[in-house]
């Protein structure tokens, strides 16, 4: 069952609705677990998912672009994502940001390492594909992500050049699809200027679009601490 979000005025519409509709897993469509702590997903599906986060989430986070990411992208993870953007699940961005809060309340040392004060901004969708999809999936789950870890939800950037799909292109490609592609909102430097900024995405693989947003930021003179992402790819050796 899938939700489209601009039916209800906002996400706490979006949660309560849980309580009243008969919710079914995103993943496998069995009825979802009533035990708190579970939200949308059925406990099996909740105990795969969960079997994709990092043991150490703060691995990643070391210059030149730090990257806190609380799971491996593949597996049970890979396709709650894909639930979340291309099947019209919006409720699955819940325990994702939820569970991403956790690994940032579990990693203090990177919030202390931190100018005060921090901010979280999610990277944005085009507008038209915001239109088409109903909502941005990076925004829900940093409200989540900030619900959870009591930082501020700030809408920093625009996305005002639609581009193509990252999937698929080479890096060279993938450079130029975003070239221009964001700017920084006309209000968020008179009001944010001394933050540090925590982009919130919900994938981080080669991090082309992490990239291209902080050299927007910083351009415009503001400080990025980092990147939050739900799942990062993750390469094997050996």
């Amino acid at each position: 069952m899938g939700y489209k979000l601009g039916g209800w005025r906002n996400l706490a519409d979006l949660f309560l609705a849980d309580l009243f509709l008969k919710a079914e897993c995103p993943l496998c469509q069995r009825p979802a677990s009533t035990e708190p702590g579970h939200d949308c997903f059925c406990q099996d599906c909740q105990r795969q998912l969960y079997r994709c986060r990092l043991h150490q989430p703060s691995k990643f986070w070391q210059p030149p672009l730090p990257v806190l990411a609380w799971g491996e992208y593949g597996g049970t993870l890979k396709r709650s994502l894909a639930a979340l953007k291309y099947h019209n699940q919006p409720q699955v961005a819940r325990l994702l940001g939820r569970y991403l809060a956790e690994a940032w309340l579990d990693s203090p040392a990177i919030a202390r390492s931190l100018a005060p004060p921090l901010i979280v901004v999610p990277i944005p969708l085009h507008a038209n594909k915001q239109k088409q999809r109903g909502y941005n999936q990076a925004e829900l789950i940093a409200r989540a992500f900030c619900d959870r870890s009591r930082l501020p939800l700030v809408h920093g950037l625009r996305r005002d050049r639609a581009t193509e799909a990252q999937f698929g292109l080479t890096p060279e490609e993938r450079m130029q699809n975003l070239e221009n592609a964001f700017c920084i909102d006309a209000h968020f430097k008179k009001r944010h200027a001394t933050a540090t900024v925590l982009l919130l995405d919900d994938i981080y693989t080669t991090g082309t679009t992490a990239r291209s947003a902080v050299q927007v930021l910083r351009q415009g003179n503001i400080s990025v601490g980092g990147i939050l992402a739900v799942a990062k790819a993750v390469q094997h050796h050996g």
